[in-house]
């Protein structure tokens, strides 16, 4: 006897990929659409939620309300949420100005890239060391390991 197929859920499982297959795709075009700048062109500049789902062919928002959808639905708003403008305070009239403020803002701009670079090349050296062991662990093609 065979083992029965139930149809209602392969069908109920594709539409779950073609939703997700359409949600990425567009957050993926959203993506490519923004500007140098950080600007994006449709929306009034405003990326949400429904923007990515209208994107995605019209994808209802309820859909990503299911449970089965949590999971996308924490997706797309982090997504949205990366590129949401951070408020940014007004400078106060009393507020440093002028050449020697930009100075102080390009150096602490600086030391900051400074710290991410001295970051990512304590990184390179870490990973460079966890492969130089990978390589001592490698055995020639051809050849069998040595069993403990």
């Amino acid at each position: 006897m065979t083992a029965s197929v139930n149809h209602q859920q392969l069908n109920a499982d594709r539409q779950r990929a073609e939703v997700r297959r359409r949600v990425q795709d567009a957050m993926a075009v959203i993506r490519a659409e923004i500007g140098p700048d950080g600007a994006y062109p449709h929306n009034k500049g405003r990326i949400t939620i429904a923007e990515v789902l209208r994107r995605a062919g019209g994808v209802d928002k309820n859909t990503l309300k299911a449970s089965y959808h949590q999971a996308l639905r924490s997706e797309v708003e982090a997504f949205v949420a990366s590129f949401s403008p951070e408020r940014e305070a007004k400078p106060s009239p009393s507020a440093p100005q002028g050449p020697r403020h930009d100075l102080e803002r390009l150096a602490q701009a600086l030391v900051a890239a400074q710290v991410v670079r001295d970051e990512a090349l304590a990184r390179v050296a870490e990973l460079e060391e966890q492969m130089a062991v990978m390589r001592t662990n490698l055995v020639p093609f051809g050849r069998k390991a040595d069993k403990p």
